[in-house]
């Protein structure tokens, strides 16, 4: 079971739903439109969600995913991430994990860049001890040992999409005619992380 999250339900509905009704496969897969889930034939589902405010977290008590996705993650606030950290799970035994993509920039910036970015350099796995709101390791009640989370960042700019280039070179010079920061965190992305 995966869930995907976009921050209002128009993002959700111009990006993720109509992409995943032009790319997933309708011979393997069903769209429930008043459900926004993806019913597939192997009896997985993906949900198509979105979370504006707090009172988003009654939607996901008693929830379980094997895979969250954030699409946009510094547009979330860092507590709404932590919760459904704990909605990762279930009886079944399948590889869990998170998976998110963003831009520099907006509300989530800091959070964004301490936990992914500001652990080391890029494209390496890190293991991260997770610790507790006084910053004590938490340690794995069967175990004893400190838990540990494995993170890792994978840069990318505009260039690494060349069928947008190709298909669009009018995108570059858009892009050039913004400010100076929103260029940078659009175009270059890792290196405005600043």
């Amino acid at each position: 079971r995966q869930i995907i999250f976009r921050r209002t339900f128009p993002d959700l509905q111009r990006s993720i739903i109509s992409r995943t009704l032009q790319v997933y496969p309708k011979e393997i897969a069903r769209y429930n439109s008043a459900k926004h889930e993806w019913a597939l034939i192997n009896g997985s589902v993906i949900e198509l969600a979105y979370w504006d405010n707090d009172a988003n977290y009654m939607n996901y008590q008693g929830a379980e995913y094997d895979v969250i996705r954030w699409e946009e993650l510094t547009q979330f606030e860092e507590k709404w991430y932590m919760y459904m950290l704990s909605r990762l799970r279930g009886s079944k035994p399948y590889p869990r994990s998170v998976k998110s993509t963003t831009n520099p920039g907006a509300v989530g910036h800091a959070w964004v860049k301490r936990r992914f970015i500001d652990v080391g350099p890029p494209e390496q796995a890190h293991n991260i001890p997770v610790t507790d709101d006084n910053g004590n390791a938490i340690m794995h009640p069967l175990t004893g040992e400190p838990v540990i989370n494995s993170v890792m960042f994978i840069p990318a700019n505009v260039h690494d999409n060349q069928e947008l280039i190709k298909n669009d070179p009018g995108y570059l010079i858009r892009l050039m005619s913004l400010p100076d920061r929103e260029r940078k965190q659009l175009r270059e992305r890792y290196r405005d992380w600043e």
